[in-house]
């Protein structure tokens, strides 16, 4: 079974994409994030897919509001609590903690039911949707990292990590 296959099974990335014939997609309106937020796996979607509005997405989810916090690790924690209230991302993610180790902070999703390339690319377009729609605000590149059977979310410059090594946190 092909990798195209077996996404089109997952719930997650029903919720995600459209095909492109669909008529809605990234030609949103909204505006482009002032950072980048890149995930461990490179490549993009199959082109005859396109990304569902965001707005949707949010609407899908029950989230209408933004996430506040103390760093923006406590309000990425908070948004993906509150995104696991629906039953395709609790299906998806497991636990979602904010680590700080050494004075880097960071967040750790585990993951329940997707391979490490799926969970990384749709945690990314998840976080890109909350930043698009001001959920979240940062001014900081992030990097989402498969490490094992978890993602770690952490500051990364351009979003670029040392191959050679895994997150500190």
């Amino acid at each position: 079974m092909t990798n195209y296959a077996i996404n089109r099974v997952d719930p997650i990335y029903r919720m995600l994409f459209e095909r492109e014939d669909a008529g809605r997609g990234t030609k949103d309106g909204l505006p482009k994030i002032a950072h980048n937020v890149v995930a461990s796996f490179k490549g993009r979607p199959n082109k005859e897919l396109k990304l569902i509005d965001p707005r949707e997405v949010f609407k899908k989810l029950g989230i209408t509001t933004s996430f506040p916090g103390e760093t923006l690790f406590h309000s990425i924690e908070n948004y993906l609590s509150a995104a696991k209230k629906h039953p395709i991302i609790s299906q998806s993610y497991g636990n979602v903690s904010r680590v700080d180790k050494n004075g880097k902070q960071g967040v750790v999703v585990s993951m329940n039911k997707l391979d490490e390339k799926n969970g990384a690319r749709y945690m990314r377009m998840l976080l890109i949707y909350a930043f698009k729609l001001g959920a979240l605000r940062n001014g900081k590149d992030l990097r989402v990292q498969h490490v094992g059977n978890k993602l770690v979310i952490y500051h990364s410059r351009q979003g670029k990590a040392n191959p050679k090594r895994q997150p500190d946190i």
